[in-house]
């Protein structure tokens, strides 16, 4: 989305920082994404690299979908660990509310082991809210967890209080969801005042080498442990 296209979205003291996807994260992105565990997770198609660069510029210009990458600075000062998105859905068809709600997709994945277990989803599904919140006045939060990733449910319903609402066993999902009414609304407001909102071509991401840039293609050990944990 054009919207954080140039946004760096942090909250210290917490180690994550949110950064727009760019070229420089595609070749790391590309080698998570040949894990075949991942890629079933989260229900994804393997791409060439030429098809990843083309996937992430479609993204940016995409004005449904909100993606950030996902940087842990105790790995590394500019070391991506995976990334968190946002697709706006049709709230009606989706029985979320009528013509006039906002309806949001969340999904995440912490790819590197390394930082899995720690808080790194749940900091990252956290500012993504709060963001989305502010700048798309997302009306209700949802999450579309394989039945088999326990990991992803324990996240989403038992630590951040999403409610199962349906179950699709023709994909062998169940569907969360969250609505921002008046106390969470009022906790995500919280949130966004602690989160500092500053320009990527600004900041020292931008210039910086990403640290842990694979380009051989290759996933590195542990990617193909479950994708969604926090």
């Amino acid at each position: 989305m054009r919207l954080n296209s140039d946004t760096v979205l942090s909250s210290p003291p917490h180690p994550v920082v949110l950064v727009p996807y760019t070229k420089a994260h595609v070749p790391t992105y590309h080698a998570w994404m040949q894990s075949p565990t991942l890629l079933h997770l989260t229900a994804s198609t393997r791409l060439t690299l030429a098809e990843e660069h083309a996937n992430m510029h479609s993204w940016r210009a995409d004005e449904r979908k909100l993606t950030f990458i996902i940087l842990d600075l105790v790995q590394g000062s500019n070391h991506m660990v995976g990334d968190v998105n946002l697709h706006l859905l049709n709230a009606e068809s989706e029985e979320l509310g009528d013509a006039d709600t906002v309806a949001g997709e969340l999904e995440v994945m912490v790819a590197e082991e390394g930082s899995r277990n720690r808080g790194t989803a749940t900091v990252a599904l956290r500012l993504m809210m709060a963001y989305a919140r502010e700048h798309v006045k997302v009306d209700v939060f949802v999450a579309k967890v394989m039945e088999e990733n326990e990991a992803s449910l324990r996240l989403f319903r038992d630590k951040l209080g999403f409610v199962p609402y349906r179950t699709v066993k023709a994909f062998g999902e169940i569907h969360l969801k969250k609505e921002v009414r008046k106390s969470f609304d009022e906790q995500l407001k919280v949130v966004m005042a602690h989160v500092s909102e500053q320009s990527f071509a600004e900041s020292v991401y931008s210039s910086m080498p990403v640290g842990n840039v694979k380009n051989d293609g290759a996933a590195e050990k542990g990617t193909d442990v479950g994708s969604t944990e926090s």
